[in-house]
């Protein structure tokens, strides 16, 4: 899998096939087993996305194992949600 990340100035409509034109210069170079390939247009802007902040002025509160048993689990049961959990922060009070 080939991922090109473009600025958000990139016109699509006029690069998508210039990008079709260098891939099918080189189809014919690629292993045979290997599947025709395809172009996908990704717009992360249309993910449904939540960002939960969480902090907390007591010291020793282990935040990420809060939100990882108690949080988490509780957006997980909405309906088309998918796994969520702590990506950064810190283990021990302060912000999560």
């Amino acid at each position: 899998m080939v991922i090109i990340n473009f600025t958000w100035v990139t016109n699509m409509d006029t690069i998508v096939p210039e990008i079709r034109e260098k891939i099918s210069g080189i189809e014919d170079d690629l292993p045979e087993a290997s599947e025709r390939p395809a172009i996908v247009r990704f717009n992360p802007e249309f993910l449904p996305t939540i960002v939960l902040n969480v902090s907390s002025p007591v010291k020793g509160l282990d935040l990420r194992r809060i939100v990882g048993k108690e949080v988490v689990p509780e957006l997980e049961k909405n309906r088309g949600s998918g796994p969520g959990g702590p990506l950064r922060g810190t283990d021990q009070g302060g912000n999560l």
